[in-house]
C-alpha cells in the first residue's frame, strides 16, 4: 500500500513539474501570432500658413486626475516629480476622483476617521494607508503643485462634508498662491452606486445649492462645475441614457459654469485571439472614429439653449487588464487630445484631466527594462503623447494651422499641424495605429527637421510593465523612444508610432 502511495505521489509531482515547465494553457490555446506584411504609402503634406490660426484652445486640457496617489508621499520623491515636470502637466485634480467623496481636510491623511463616519471599503483603505501621518494630504498636494507650477481643480466632498470644510481647502490653496481652475461639486453621484442617495438630478441640485451660493458670494472669481453625463443626441432611447438626459436637463438651469463629464473609451476584450483584442479596438478606442468631440458638443448645445456653459472632462482615458501601459492606450490618449484641440473651435471644452497620474508615472523595479526612466520612476505609455502635445501647445505656445494632403487619411493615421510665432517653428503631430509605413513629404520647409516619437512592434507593446504579462509572458514587447535629426524632405513614419516632427 505504501509503495502504491509512493508511486502516486511521484506521478502527481511529475505532472506538476511538466505543467510548470510548459506555457499556460490559456496562452497556448488562445494566442496565435499574426505577422502581416508591412505595407507602405507615400503622402504629400501641404501646410497652409495663410489661413488664420485657431486661437481658442486652452492649456487647461492638460490636466491629470490624482486618483489614489496621495496614499504615497510622491511630492517627496525627486524621481516622480522629475517625470511629472517633463510631462508638461498644467492642472492637477485634487484630491482625485471617487476619493473626493471621502475626503476631509481637517484631519490627518485623507481625513477619514472610522470612529466618526460610516464605514466604506475605500474609506477604510485610505484611512489605513494614511492614518500614521502627522498632517493632511493637502500638504503633499501643495508641495507638488509648487514644485511643478501646477494649477488645481478641486473636487469638493458634498456627500457628508460641509461648506466649512470646502472653504478650508479653497482658502488654503489661495493662501499658497495656487491657481484654482474650478470647483467640482461632488464626484459621479449620477451613477448607480449613488442612486439611493441621488435618485434624480433635482435631489443633487438641492444638495449642492448652498455650496453654489457660498462660492458665488465669497469666491466670485471661481468657476463651478456640476456633475453631468456625456451623451449623444442620437443615443437617448435606452433607460440609462434617458435617466442621464433628464438629470442633465434638470441641472441645466442652475447657476454654474461647466458640466462635469467623465469619458472612458472601451476596447473589444471579448475576442478569443489575443492579437484581435487590439486590432479590433483601434477604432472603438479612438475618439476620431466615433466623432466623439463633435457629438458631445452638439448634445450639450441642444440642452444649453444659449447659455454659456463649458464642459470639464475631469476623468478620461482607456484602461482594463489588457490595455494598461500599451501603445494602444498611448494612441487613444494622443487621439483624444488632438481631437479636443482640432474639433473644439468654440473653446467649449476648457478642462480635461487624464486618468490618472499613477498610470503615467510608475515606480521602477530591479531587472526590469523600461522605455524611459530615471533612478526611481518610469514613464507609462500615456506619458509620451501627453508630453509631445504639451511641448507643442504649452511650451512653444503653438496653435493649429490648416493642412492638406494628396491622399485621404482615415482615423487610423492622424496628422495635426501647428505653428508657433514665438519660436517660429512648425510642428507636425502624428499617430499611426496601422501596420503601414508612411513616407510623409513636407515640401517648402527647412531641410533640417527633428522627429521625436515612440514606436512599437505591435499595438500591445508596453513601456516597461503591463498587467497582461502575468498571463501572456510571451507577448512582452518594449516600446522604443527615439529622437532623430532628418535632412531630407521625406520623413519616414514607422508602423505603430506616435510623435512630433518639428522644423
Amino acid at each position: 500500500m505504501k509503495k502504491i502511495f509512493k508511486y502516486l505521489l511521484l506521478f502527481i509531482l511529475l505532472i506538476a513539474v511538466i505543467k510548470d515547465c510548459t506555457a499556460p494553457k490559456k496562452e497556448k490555446k488562445q494566442i496565435t501570432d499574426k505577422t502581416p506584411a508591412v505595407s507602405s504609402i507615400d503622402i504629400r503634406l501641404l501646410i497652409n500658413y495663410d489661413k488664420p490660426q485657431v486661437t481658442t484652445h486652452t492649456e487647461n486640457i492638460f490636466g491629470l486626475n490624482t486618483g489614489f496617489i496621495w496614499t504615497q508621499e510622491i511630492d517627496k520623491v525627486p524621481g516622480f516629480v522629475d517625470v511629472l515636470k517633463e510631462s508638461g502637466n498644467v492642472v492637477l485634480r485634487f484630491p482625485g476622483g471617487g476619493v473626493a467623496n471621502n475626503y476631509y481636510p481637517d484631519e490627518v491623511g485623507y481625513g477619514y476617521n472610522p470612529r466618526k463616519r460610516p464605514i466604506g471599503f475605500k474609506s477604510i483603505m485610505l484611512y489605513n494607508q494614511t492614518k500614521d501621518r502627522k498632517y493632511n494630504i493637502i500638504e503633499n498636494f501643495i508641495s507638488l503643485c509648487k514644485q511643478t507650477n501646477a494649477k488645481a481643480i478641486y473636487c469638493a466632498n458634498v456627500l457628508d462634508g460641509s461648506i466649512e470644510k470646502m472653504q478650508i481647502v479653497i482658502d488654503r490653496l489661495k493662501k499658497e498662491n495656487i491657481e484654482i481652475v474650478g470647483v467640482e461639486l461632488g464626484n459621479e453621484f449620477n451613477l448607480g452606486n449613488y442612486r439611493h442617495l441621488f435618485p434624480s438630478g433635482q435631489v443633487y441640485l438641492d444638495t449642492v445649492q448652498k455650496y453654489i451660493q457660498v462660492i458665488r458670494k465669497n469666491y466670485p472669481e471661481l468657476k463651478i462645475g456640476l456633475i453631468a453625463e456625456g451623451l449623444f443626441s442620437d443615443e437617448l432611447d435606452n433607460k440609462r441614457n434617458q435617466f442621464m438626459h433628464t438629470w442633465n436637463k434638470t441641472i441645466s438651469n442652475a447657476d454654474f459654469d461647466a458640466y462635469i463629464v467623465h469619458s472612458y473609451f472601451p476596447i473589444d476584450d471579448k475576442q478569443k485571439n489575443f492579437d484581435d483584442v487590439y486590432l479590433k479596438s483601434t477604432a472603438i478606442s479612438n475618439p476620431y472614429s466615433v466623432n466623439y468631440t463633435a457629438r458631445l458638443l452638439d448634445y450639450f448645445k441642444s440642452i444649453n439653449k444659449g447659455k454659456e456653459k463649458k464642459i470639464w472632462i475631469t476623468e478620461w482615458g482607456i484602461f482594463n487588464y489588457y490595455t494598461g501601459n500599451t501603445f494602444l492606450q498611448a494612441a487613444s490618449v494622443g487621439q483624444f487630445l488632438s481631437n479636443v484641440i482640432q474639433s473644439d473651435t468654440l473653446n467649449k471644452i476648457t478642462v480635461t484631466c487624464l486618468h490618472d497620474i499613477g498610470a503615467m508615472i510608475i515606480p521602477t523595479r530591479n531587472n526590469q527594462k523600461y522605455t524611459y526612466k530615471n533612478e526611481t520612476h518610469a514613464a507609462g505609455s500615456i506619458f509620451f503623447p501627453y508630453k509631445f502635445m504639451t511641448d507643442i501647445v504649452v511650451k512653444n505656445k503653438a496653435f493649429p494651422v490648416a493642412h492638406q494632403s494628396d491622399k485621404i487619411m482615415d482615423s487610423l493615421f492622424i496628422v495635426q499641424t501647428f505653428y508657433s510665432k514665438e519660436s517660429n517653428k512648425t510642428f507636425v503631430y502624428f499617430i499611426n495605429t496601422e501596420n503601414t509605413k508612411i513616407e510623409l513629404e513636407i515640401p517648402k520647409s527647412k531641410p533640417e527637421k527633428q522627429i521625436e516619437y515612440i514606436h512599437a512592434e505591435t499595438l500591445y507593446g508596453n513601456s516597461g510593465s503591463t498587467s497582461f504579462l502575468k498571463d501572456y509572458p510571451s507577448k512582452n514587447n518594449l516600446i522604443n523612444y527615439k529622437t532623430e535629426e532628418i535632412n531630407t524632405e521625406k520623413v519616414e513614419i514607422a508602423p505603430y508610432s506616435l510623435g512630433v516632427i518639428s522644423f
